[in-house]
């Protein structure tokens, strides 16, 4: 499950081992009012983002791609703390998979949005060039689930970015520690600021973020996604 109700008057989220059942962080929640600023402060920074075209942003996306190989450790530690992953598991589903699509998007964002030629036999366009280009939305929320915070919420955000949006990311309240990280990552490796914004918090900070957003990538519950 994704999104929860919030507990009455909750400020901060207490992330629990599974494995153990010991509190292993105390995480302030973004309440629901706070949103529309942080929206607001990754509207202002995605059109820089953009101008920085594929080659920039893509040397980002290489240096988060040497970032995760160098910290592996640290990342997964940080993943099974929060999931009760196993080593293993957290190595090859999720550190395996984070090194991939750094280096898969980086190579392949610019092939996948170039512009594309319109043919048409219609007189009314003779001699004139047609053609669709594609343009990065603006702001874009993404929703992850608890089991994989790197593959499954964290991994969208790649290529949100690499398209030249800027991410308003909403872990799920049970394992927003990995989502964090990243953000630490992001930041050490050149990321301009508010491109990259983590929400901590419960159901309501996932609906102030959806009104706010230009796009929505969810994975969840059914019944959250309700």
């Amino acid at each position: 499950m994704s999104v929860t109700e919030a507990p009455a008057a909750t400020t901060t989220i207490e992330v629990e081992n599974p494995a153990t059942g010991k509190v292993i962080a105390s995480v302030p929640v973004v309440p629901p009012e706070d949103v529309a600023a942080f929206a607001a402060r990754a509207r202002r920074a995605q059109p820089g983002w953009e101008a920085l075209g594929f080659d920039g942003r893509a040397a980002v996306m290489k240096r988060c791609q040497k970032w995760i190989s160098d910290n592996s450790e640290r990342v997964i530690e940080t993943i099974m703390s929060e999931t009760g992953k196993a080593y293993e598991e957290a190595l090859v589903a999720e550190i395996g998979y984070a090194e991939a699509a750094f280096r898969f998007w980086a190579a392949n964002a610019e092939k996948y949005l170039a512009e594309e030629k319109v043919r048409s036999a219609s007189p009314f366009v003779k001699g004139r060039r047609l053609a669709i280009r594609y343009a990065p939305l603006g702001v874009v929320g993404v929703i992850g689930p608890w089991n994989y915070p790197l593959t499954n919420s964290f991994g969208d955000s790649i290529p949100a970015m690499m398209a030249g949006n800027t991410v308003l990311l909403k872990p799920s309240e049970v394992t927003p520690l990995t989502s964090m990280l990243m953000g630490e990552m992001l930041r050490e490796c050149g990321l301009p600021e508010d491109v990259y914004t983590v929400l901590p918090g419960y159901g309501e900070t996932a609906e102030a973020m959806i009104d706010e957003v230009d796009f929505v990538m969810f994975t969840g519950s059914t019944a959250t996604g309700r």
